[in-house]
């Protein structure tokens, strides 16, 4: 996540987030609901009628076509799906990065933590709980960004990022979630125990 949008942009939330915050505090992930799984019904739909189209060329031309030369048509068009999905479903999740502070404390600890990473940090206007960072645009011929969402919980820092105008794709983009997560664990705890003799977090700098 080393592009990162300047602080003049303004932040895009998405408006179920904070409808959806204490799913997500519980499950860890985005509920599955019409927006999540659109992509993937989509892509099942489509790899579904060439699965059936290989399969009826099978039939219609068999003295042609080996058993393996239809299995490996069928791994061609199905593991990259299968593959993508779990990836997909994977994209859904929140890291959670353990702290020993509260949500109050942990709020304090993450924007300083962003700030320390000198990136643009957005606040969601109504859980401020919630924090964002947008990348710049990643294919310069489409505004394709890597958002990622910060939650500070009681006890925990939530993580998840996605890719914006992405939804289910056969070619995964590395995202950034996992690298951002070892980054704040490596400096909670080389920070942590200053701050908690500090007492309070927002006066650091």
């Amino acid at each position: 996540m080393r592009a990162i949008a300047n602080g003049n942009n303004d932040a895009q939330w998405d408006n179920k987030l904070l409808k959806d915050l204490g799913f997500i505090k519980k499950k860890l992930r985005y509920p599955l609901n019409a927006k999540t799984l659109t992509p993937v019904l989509l892509v099942a739909f489509i790899t579904a009628i060439i699965g059936l189209f290989l399969l009826s060329s099978h039939f219609y031309d068999k003295e042609h076509k080996t058993k393996y030369q239809v299995v490996l048509a069928f791994s061609i068009i199905f593991i990259p799906f299968f593959v993508s999905l779990v990836r997909y479903i994977q994209s859904l999740k929140f890291v959670s990065i353990p702290t020993q502070f509260f949500a109050t404390k942990n709020m304090a600890l993450l924007e300083n933590f962003l700030k320390a990473q000198q990136l643009a940090v957005f606040h969601h206007p109504e859980a401020p709980e919630v924090f964002q960072i947008i990348s710049k645009a990643i294919d310069q011929y489409k505004d394709q960004r890597e958002v990622m969402i910060f939650i500070a919980d009681d006890k925990r820092i939530l993580i998840n990022s996605h890719f914006t105008n992405q939804g289910f794709s056969l070619v995964a983009t590395a995202l950034h979630r996992k690298d951002m997560g070892n980054t704040l664990k490596s400096w909670i705890s080389a920070n942590a125990d200053k701050y908690t003799r500090q007492g309070s977090f927002e006066t650091l700098n």
